[in-house]
């Protein structure tokens, strides 16, 4: 069970890799094509791990916790600068990333 599971998460991290990665994949999911491309706070790797973690609590307390479980508390950011880098996400992002975390639950 633990092998399937670290198994799934190596794919999940693969594909995950390929999309922010590649220019052209990159482009499907995003609403610009200069989104992401800059080093930030929130890079793209970044905001696609907040969403997959899943927020239960409130954004403020996930963010801080995210930030630590990282070891970067230093770089914690706002819940307004979450939601500006989360727009540039396409919509087909989050239908996608829905289909695969429901296929991995099962």
């Amino acid at each position: 069970m633990v092998y399937t599971n670290v198994k799934i998460i190596e794919e999940l991290k693969s594909c995950l890799d390929v999309v922010i990665e590649d220019p052209e994949i990159r482009e499907l999911f995003t609403t610009n094509p200069t989104d992401f491309t800059r080093e930030r706070k929130l890079p793209l790797r970044k905001i696609i791990g907040i969403l997959i973690n899943l927020p239960k609590r409130s954004l403020s307390i996930e963010l801080q916790s995210f930030f630590e479980s990282l070891e970067q508390p230093d770089l914690c950011c706002t819940k307004g600068a979450l939601s500006l880098q989360r727009t540039k996400l396409s919509f087909q992002f989050g239908s996608e990333l829905l289909w695969i975390t429901k296929c991995f639950e099962n």
